[in-house]
């Protein structure tokens, strides 16, 4: 039976897992900076030892409603393949090993659950493992189209003064 450790946390009342080979490192909430057009769920940037790192409202996200930042709040800075970002959640839980007996494949097929990777059982919990991969793509995907409709733009508006 293959074990992984994942890093436990919470949104609201739920549990949420993420690998922990997904993460470069927990810090404790800082006020991120706000960028103009940015989508809802996301925070804004904070600079984490001279890296550049966009903050994500995972509460947002998922739709459970806006975060408050406690003394509990934390951002998980995952790094996959060069590409980093933090996770807002409200509190960091414990890091536990989860065997691949213990983990279900989601019931689910909608749109808004492509980010669960699996359901494990731990005890008398419940623990949504997430795929942190799924959850950087789509800000991969946002960040590629505003590129894509301002290069458009650019190349109309130096038509236009011609």
């Amino acid at each position: 039976m293959a074990e992984k450790q994942y890093v436990v946390f919470v949104l609201g009342s739920e549990y949420y897992g993420l690998d922990i080979l997904s993460i470069q490192e927990i810090t404790r909430y800082e006020a991120p900076t706000r960028i103009p057009n940015m989508s809802s769920y996301m925070q804004g940037i904070i600079n984490l030892r001279g890296n550049i790192i966009p903050v994500i409202d995972l509460r947002r996200k998922f739709n459970l409603g806006n975060s408050e930042v406690t003394g509990e709040s934390r951002i998980i800075v995952l790094n996959l393949s060069e590409q980093k970002a933090g996770l807002l959640v409200d509190a960091v839980s414990q890091v536990t090993k989860i065997g691949d007996d213990q983990i279900e494949p989601p019931q689910m097929t909608t749109v808004e659950h492509k980010y669960i990777a699996g359901l494990a059982k731990k005890g008398e919990e419940i623990i949504i493992l997430l795929e942190p991969a799924a959850i950087l793509a789509e800000e991969q995907e946002v960040k590629a189209g505003k590129l894509q409709s301002e290069n458009q733009g650019m190349k109309l508006s130096g038509i236009n003064n011609f």
